[in-house]
């Protein structure tokens, strides 16, 4: 279904993706309220991806550089603090990441958030030539504390409209081609 979602917007003449989810923050500068944009994957741990024999991308080819610069020049209300650049692995949901060792792991591997989404998007991105993708994870939860999807959802609509203004004044930023 993503593949199909993504590749309707692409075929429509869309050239830039905003992707965003939320996520679990690995690290301790980045809180629980923040964003992250990501600036890369670890695909070693990521579940299976909407491609087919033959389409070998790279995801990290669609990422934007310029348009996460762009993105960084913002941050969520009056916090500057609040707006990140890191890492990002994508695991199988619907079940979390394990504390204990899931966690541990993925940090060691200088990643910064763990979500279940986004990366699937930019790989079918990368399959098309100028199209780009500007992904970011709003963190819900910490490493550490006990968490649920439901607190998750309450953290993300405390937040919405912090959240919808950063990327108003993204989008109203953005270059028009």
């Amino acid at each position: 279904m993503v593949r199909l979602q993504a590749e309707m917007l692409i075929k429509l003449g869309v050239k830039t993706l905003i992707v965003t989810c939320a996520a679990g923050s690995l690290s301790k500068e980045v809180r629980v309220g923040d964003v992250l944009l990501i600036d890369g994957f670890l695909m070693s741990v990521a579940p299976r991806l909407p491609l087919v024999g033959g389409e070998f991308c790279s995801p990290e080819d669609a990422i934007d550089g310029k348009l996460r610069t762009l993105a960084n020049t913002f941050f969520l209300g009056d916090e500057p603090k609040s707006v990140h650049v890191g890492g990002y692995a994508m695991m199988p949901g619907p079940a979390f990441e394990g504390r204990k060792y899931d966690k541990p792991f993925l940090a060691s591997a200088g990643i910064k958030a763990v979500g279940m989404s986004v990366l699937p998007e930019a790989c079918v991105a990368a399959l098309y030539d100028g199209v780009k993708v500007l992904p970011m994870a709003f963190i819900t939860n910490d490493a550490y504390e006990e968490h649920s999807h439901e607190e998750n959802l309450r953290r993300a609509k405390e937040r919405s409209p912090l959240l919808g203004g950063y990327l108003t004044r993204i989008i109203g930023a953005m270059p028009r081609t």
